[in-house]
């Protein structure tokens, strides 16, 4: 099978995944030699078909833990220092969702007020790459979030699991980033934390954008706030400077860097040293020059 040939296979075997239609006709007539593969696969899209009308008309949510406004808490599913993370059922919309609600110590001072404006920001962006936001409000002396329910996996879990990228498939994960960031861009926001952890690989394929904790606006004079991986950051993030679009842009292209080899390209021991190395411009490590990447 030709590499052209396995590209379209992999394009149906995701469309499957997501739920697409696939010209079954067309693709037989463009790869006959894979008309077995593609009869399989189009069967299994008629059985995810049933499977997937089954689910939708299933009206009720899995046992609720607990309830925190009109949502259901169904199971925890992420924790951190701000809070946690549930899957949640909208009794109202009647969808699954997830929850992001802080801790109440988190709420003092101006934590609250912080987090109800990362919620706004995120909101002005509408796009298939960048989470959606469905809401934010405070019940029971909790402050929520909650957003579309991606499953799958961060890309931190997906390194950890299949280890480092081809080049192909860094790319396809690079195109879809470059998206979500033009989105973001537009919508007069930075991002500044674009790290493996905060990308989702939906189940299908679809690279989604979340965690936008240290967003900057644009038309703020501010320098940014430090937070996320050091190693990860632009040299005037690491200083403390005005921030842009071109300091998401290096974000992602230290992403790229590990993702092909698992590693940073900058190399330093504490933050005193990483401004060194910005400061000096010293070469970047020599992974990508050994030549053996898939």
């Amino acid at each position: 099978m030709s590499n052209d040939e396995d590209v379209r296979i992999r394009e149906a075997v995701e469309a499957v995944s997501d739920g697409r239609s696939v010209d079954w006709d067309r693709e037989r007539t463009l790869q006959p030699e894979a008309a077995g593969v593609l009869d399989q696969l189009r069967v299994l899209q008629r059985v995810s078909a049933v499977v997937r009308t089954r689910a939708s008309d299933s009206a009720d949510p899995a046992p609720a833990i607990r309830r925190w406004g009109r949502l259901q808490l169904l199971e925890p599913i992420g924790f951190g220092s701000f809070g946690e993370v549930y899957r949640a059922f909208d009794t109202t919309l009647r969808v699954e969702v997830a929850l992001k609600l802080l801790r109440e110590e988190a709420i003092a001072g101006e934590g609250a007020a912080r987090f109800m404006e990362e919620a706004r920001q995120l909101a002005r962006v509408r796009h298939a790459n960048v989470v959606q936001v469905h809401g934010v409000e405070t019940h029971d002396g909790r402050t929520g979030m909650w957003c579309e329910l991606v499953h799958g996996m961060t890309l931190e879990r997906l390194l950890s699991v299949l280890g480092r990228q081809g080049a192909h498939e860094a790319a396809l994960i690079g195109m879809q980033l470059c998206r979500a960031l033009a989105a973001v861009h537009a919508a007069g926001l930075v991002h500044l934390d674009l790290k493996a952890a905060n990308v989702m690989r939906e189940e299908g394929g679809r690279i989604v954008l979340m965690d936008f904790g240290t967003v900057c606006d644009l038309s703020w004079t501010a320098s940014s706030r430090m937070g996320g991986t050091p190693l990860a950051m632009a040299p005037e993030q690491v200083r403390g400077d005005s921030v842009g679009p071109a300091t998401d842009l290096y974000g992602l292209g230290v992403l790229l860097y590990r993702l092909v080899t698992l590693t940073y390209p900058v190399d330093a021991d504490s933050l005193r040293d990483l401004v060194l190395h910005h400061e000096r411009a010293l070469p970047i490590r020599d992974e990508l020059r050994i030549g053996n990447h898939r």
